[in-house]
C-alpha cells in the first residue's frame, strides 16, 4: 500500500471536511478576495497547506470531519466496564469531534491520525 504524503493527506481530509458543510477558504488571507466558490489553484492549496495546524485543529473542521455523533470513547469503556455492566452510573459520552480533537493533540504527527479516517 502507498502511503500518502502529509500534503495528500491533507487535501483529502479538507475535501471530506467541505463535503460536510467545512470551507477551508476562510482561513485564507484576504488579499486578494477570495470567494468560496474560487477554483481551488494550486497556489491556493500551498497557502491552506501552510495554515494547517490552524485549520485541522478548528473546531468547524473537526466537526464536519468527525461528526458530532455521541461516543462512548473506548479507553473510557475498558476503564469503566466493570462500574457500567451493574448499571451503578451512566456512560459518559462525549461528540465524535472532541474525542478525536483530544487524540490528535497527543500525535506526534496529527495528519497520519487523520489518515485512518478518510
Amino acid at each position: 500500500m502507498n502511503q500518502m504524503s502529509n500534503e495528500e493527506i491533507f487535501k483529502k481530509a479538507v475535501l471530506k471536511a467541505e463535503k460536510n458543510g467545512f470551507s477551508a477558504i476562510q482561513y485564507l488571507p484576504a488579499f486578494p478576495p477570495i470567494q468560496p466558490q474560487m477554483i481551488v489553484t494550486d497556489r491556493v492549496e500551498r497557502l491552506l497547506y501552510g495554515l494547517k495546524e490552524k485549520i485541522i485543529f478548528s473546531h468547524d473542521f473537526l466537526k464536519a470531519f468527525f461528526g458530532e455523533e455521541m461516543l462512548l470513547p473506548r479507553e473510557t469503556w475498558y476503564r469503566l466496564q466493570k462500574i457500567y455492566e451493574k448499571g451503578d452510573i451512566n456512560k459518559p459520552t462525549l461528540p465524535a469531534w472532541k474525542h478525536h480533537a483530544q487524540q490528535l493533540v497527543l500525535e506526534e504527527n496529527p495528519l497520519i491520525y487523520l489518515e485512518k479516517y478518510i
